[in-house]
C-alpha cells in the first residue's frame, strides 16, 4: 500500500508543477512588459516636460516654438513618437506639448498572448510668467537702503 500512495503524490505533484511553471513564467513576462511600459511612460513626461521649457523660452514666437520643439523631438530616441504643440487660447505666453508613442510588449508578443500595441500619452506644460523684481540698494559698510537715484548718473560707482 505505501508504493501506491507514493506514486500517487509524486503524479500530483508533477501535474501541479506542470500547471505552475507556465502561469509563473506568463507572470513574470507580463511584469516585464508592465514594467517597460511604466519606463516608456516616465521617459515621455520627462521628455514632454523638457520639451514644453524649451518651447517656452521661444515664446511669444509661435513659429519658434513649433521649430523649437520639432527640433528637441527629433533629438529624442524613442521609436514612432509624435509630438503635437498646444497653444491655449487667450494665453501668448503658455504651450502645451503632448508626446505620443506606441509601446509594443516584447515579452509576451514572443509567446503570441499579446501582441498588440499601446499608446502611450503624456503631457508637459510650461508658461512664462512675469516676475516682479524688488531691487534695493544698499551701502556696503552698513547694508542701509539708499534712494532710488532719478538718473543713473547719481551713482558713484557708475
Amino acid at each position: 500500500m505505501a508504493t501506491k500512495s507514493g506514486c500517487g503524490q509524486s503524479g500530483f505533484a508533477l501535474f501541479g508543477a506542470m500547471l505552475i511553471v507556465p502561469l509563473i513564467l506568463t507572470v513574470g513576462l507580463a511584469v516585464i512588459d508592465l514594467s517597460g511600459w511604466n519606463s516608456l511612460r516616465t521617459s515621455l513626461q520627462l521628455a514632454a516636460d523638457q520639451i514644453s521649457y524649451q518651447g517656452a523660452s521661444a515664446l511669444p514666437d509661435r513659429q519658434a516654438v513649433v521649430a523649437a520643439v520639432s527640433a528637441a523631438a527629433s533629438r529624442l530616441s524613442i521609436p514612432g513618437l509624435k509630438a503635437d504643440v498646444i497653444f491655449s487660447p487667450g494665453k501668448d505666453l503658455e504651450v502645451s506639448i503632448r508626446l505620443k508613442a506606441r509601446y509594443r510588449g516584447s515579452a509576451l508578443a514572443m509567446l503570441g498572448v499579446f501582441d498588440q500595441s499601446l499608446t502611450v500619452e503624456r503631457e508637459g506644460r510650461a508658461a512664462v510668467v512675469p516676475k516682479d523684481v524688488l531691487i534695493i540698494l544698499g551701502l556696503g559698510s552698513t547694508l542701509r537702503p539708499v534712494p532710488w537715484p532719478r538718473n543713473p548718473s547719481e551713482f558713484s560707482a557708475w
